[in-house]
């Protein structure tokens, strides 16, 4: 099923590339580095070093890493099978591990993982005109589904989709769109509020932040910074004095790297 979704979302081009980057190459490097542990002591308990002093370091190596698929040799009593299960499954954990605390260090995404940092002139952001409807609904109700762990082909109530509609069509709002070429990847919105003024303040407009969303194979390449960005200079530009927002665990670093801070002044009564 996740491959099919994947094949669904994605050209079969996009899907051979991210499976091997994120599967295929950290889970061979992680069975070299979990062979050459169990290799390491397989040799240390046999005694096998001491007739390796003049062997190089990179031949001593792949010999541990060789030696740890055999570790059923450490446990005859069970079948060699099982203890290779065993092995496959830590290796693939500990390898997906390895990717992900490799991944964030940018030499070696760069280097070794091949993750190459993508270029921000070949993504579009820009803001959104009401010609702009069919996407912006498109990637709003794509947002809700998966921001909800919804079923793919789950169906939006006419209620949701039509006052959607007529929130980007009416609303006091706006909204970026990135684009890789003609595909929609992601979406922020800034819906502005007029309130009474306040000494704190004066103009009494304010703004919230909402339906930030990138689709999953762009993140972690500034995307959704960068919409942030400029929604929140054109707020700036329109004279809010203050920008507030629901933040999830997952998006709250982003916004606490953006100067987000929390705010005990709120209370809220919902009528649901």
């Amino acid at each position: 099923m996740s491959a099919r979704y994947e094949l669904v979302k994605r050209t079969e081009k996009e899907f051979i590339r991210v499976r091997t980057r994120k599967y295929l190459v950290p889970s061979t490097i992680g069975l070299l580095v979990f062979g050459w542990v169990l290799g390491y002591y397989n040799m240390l308990m046999s005694g096998a070093f001491n007739s390796m002093n003049n062997v190089p370091g990179p031949i001593l190596f792949l010999i541990m890493a060789v030696s740890g698929w055999h570790l059923h040799t450490l446990c005859p009593s069970l079948a060699p099978v099982i203890v290779y299960l065993l092995v496959a499954i830590a290796a693939f954990a500990g390898s997906y591990l390895l990717y992900e605390i490799m991944s964030r260090i940018p030499f070696i995404r760069w280097c070794v993982l091949g993750i190459k940092k993508e270029k921000m002139k070949m993504i579009d952001i820009r803001i959104a005109t009401k010609d702009d409807i069919d996407c912006l609904m498109s990637i709003r109700l794509e947002m809700l589904t998966v921001v909800n762990n919804l079923p793919e082909n789950y169906e939006h109530s006419d209620e949701v989709i039509n006052e959607s509609r007529d929130y980007f069509l009416n609303g006091d709002q706006m909204t970026v769109l990135a684009s890789d070429g003609d595909k929609v990847i992601g979406c922020a919105s800034m819906s502005f509020i007029r309130i009474m003024p306040t000494f704190a303040h004066p103009t009494g407009k304010r703004a919230h932040l909402m339906n930030v969303y990138t689709r999953s194979e762009y993140c972690r390449q500034g995307i959704a910074r960068k919409m942030v960005e400029m929604l929140i200079e054109k707020t700036w530009e329109k004279g809010a004095t203050e920008i507030s927002l629901d933040a999830t665990a997952m998006g709250r670093p982003l916004y606490e790297s953006m100067g987000f801070t929390d705010s005990t002044e709120c209370m809220v009564l919902t009528n649901l």
